[in-house]
C-alpha cells in the first residue's frame, strides 16, 4: 500500500460494458474491493451498458471513451485528456485492446494485464500487435491453466510474470430448484404448455463459431428422437442470434427450442433448468458453469480450454468432444436418464464452487496482489 496511508488508485480498464464473462467480473471486482483501501475507477473504451448502470449505482465512478472500434483516432484523444486528469498506482486491464491502451498511457502504474480467452479465436495480427504492450505490464493474470499456457506458447521470450487467478462467484446468489409448484409455475410464465418437460439450458453470448450453439441445435434434433420431451432455453443475445433462430427452424425445432434473448438476471433462471449446457468451441473459463454449478444444476460442456479446470469430469458434469453433435446428445441423454446421477453431480458442483470458487476468496487474493504490486 501506498507509505503515506491513503487509499490505493486502482483504474479498471475495459473495453466496454456489455454482458461478457470478462466485463462481469471486472464490474463485480470494482464493486467488491474494500473502498477503505482502494480508490476505484472503471474506464470503458466504447461506451456505456448494464454494468456502467450497476457500477454507478455503487458508487464506482465511470468514464467512457465512446469508441467505434478499435480504429478510431477520437479514442487516443480523449484517452489523453483522460490519463492527464488522473494517475493511478495500478492500471487493471482486461482484453486485448484494454490492454494496449493502458500500456500506451501507464506511466508510473503498475500495470496488471488479465487474459480471459484462449487463442483460438485470436487472428495472427493481433498476436503481433499484442507483443510490445503485453512486454510492458508488470505482471499478467490467467483465468485458466490453459489460458496461462497460450500466452507462453504465443510468447515465449515474454519475461513478465503470469499469476493464475480462477474466475469466481458469490454462490450465496444462486440456489436450487426450490418449491416445485412455484417452479411450475414460473416455468409455464415462460414457456406455457412446457412447465412439465425436461429443461436443458445455455446462458450466454450467442456467437458462433465460438460458442457452439449451431452444435447444441444438432445435437437437440438428434435428441428429440430419444427424448421428445426435452426442451432446449437459449438464454443471451449477440452477433449470431437471427443465423441460429432461422437454422432452428429450418431443423425443425420450433416447439423443442426458444430464443428467450438477454436474461437480466440469470440466477432466477438456473432454478428452472434440469440441465446446463455449455457447447464451446473454445473458452478461456466459462464463469456461466460456476453460476449453474452453485445453482446445483449437473453440466454437460466441451473438453476445451478453461473448462476442464472447472468441471469435474464424472462428478459435477460430462464432457465431451467439442463440435461432436452426437457425443453431445449422449452427454444430455445420460443425466436425462438417470436423474440421481444428475443430482448427485448437481450437489457435488454447488461443493465445489463454494470450496473453490468463491467469490470472496478470490477478492482477498487479488487484494493481496495489489497490495504486492505497490510495496
Amino acid at each position: 500500500m501506498p507509505t503515506d496511508n491513503r487509499r490505493g488508485r486502482v483504474l479498471q480498464v475495459t473495453v466496454g460494458l456489455g454482458r461478457g464473462g470478462a466485463e462481469k467480473m471486472m464490474a463485480e471486482t470494482a464493486l467488491r474491493l474494500d473502498r477503505s483501501r482502494w480508490d476505484v475507477q472503471v474506464l470503458s473504451l466504447k461506451g456505456d451498458g448494464p454494468w456502467g448502470e450497476r457500477l454507478r449505482a455503487g458508487g464506482i465512478p465511470v468514464s467512457l471513451l465512446a469508441g467505434r472500434g478499435p480504429w478510431d483516432a477520437r479514442t487516443v484523444g480523449r484517452a489523453v485528456g483522460f490519463f492527464r486528469r488522473n494517475s493511478f498506482d495500478i492500471i487493471h486491464a482486461h482484453l486485448l485492446w484494454a490492454g494496449v491502451v493502458a500500456a500506451v498511457f501507464k506511466g508510473r502504474a503498475k500495470l496488471v494485464w488479465h487474459e480471459h480467452d484462449t487463442d483460438e479465436g485470436m487472428p495472427a495480427w493481433k498476436r503481433v500487435l499484442e507483443r510490445p504492450f503485453l512486454g510492458r505490464a508488470d505482471a499478467v493474470i490467467a483465468v485458466s491453466q490453459p489460458v496461462a499456457s497460450c500466452v507462453r506458447r504465443r510468447h515465449p521470450s515474454l519475461t513478465v510474470p503470469i499469476h493464475l487467478f480462477p474466475n469466481a462467484v458469490d454462490a450465496s446468489v444462486f440456489s436450487g430448484g426450490g418449491d416445485a409448484g412455484n417452479r411450475l409455475k414460473r416455468r409455464a410464465r415462460l414457456w406455457p404448455g412446457a412447465e412439465r418437460a425436461a429443461w436443458i439450458g445455455y446462458v450466454g453470448r450467442l456467437e458462433n463459431p465460438k460458442k457452439g450453439i449451431d452444435v447444441l441445435l444438432e445435437a437437440a434434433a438428434e435428441l428429440r428422437m430419444r427424448r421428445p420431451d426435452a426442451r432446449i432455453v437459449i438464454a443471451g443475445d449477440g452477433p449470431s442470434r437471427r443465423e441460429l433462430e432461422r437454422a432452428a427452424l429450418e431443423k425443425g425445432l420450433k416447439d423443442m427450442v426458444r430464443f428467450l434473448g438477454v436474461c437480466e438476471d440469470p440466477g432466477s433462471l438456473y432454478p428452472l433448468l434440469d440441465i446446463f449446457v455449455l457447447p464451446s468451441r473454445w473458452e478461456g473459463f466459462g464463469v456461466v458453469l460456476l453460476e449453474a454449478m452453485a445453482s446445483g444444476l449437473p453440466v454437460v460442456a466441451t473438453r476445451v480450454g478453461g473448462i476442464i479446470d472447472v468441471v469435474r469430469e464424472g462428478a459435477t458434469g460430462i464432457l465431451v468432444p467439442p463440435e461432436d453433435a452426437g457425443s453431445l446428445r449422449n452427454g444430455l441423454l445420460t443425466l436425462l436418464e438417470d436423474p440421481s446421477a444428475a443430482g448427485r453431480m448437481g450437489a457435488c458442483g454447488r461443493e465445489r464452487v463454494a470450496a473453490e470458487f468463491d467469490f470472496a476468496v478470490y477478492l482477498r487474493k487479488l487484494e493481496r496482489f495489489y497490495e504486492k504490486c505497490v510495496d
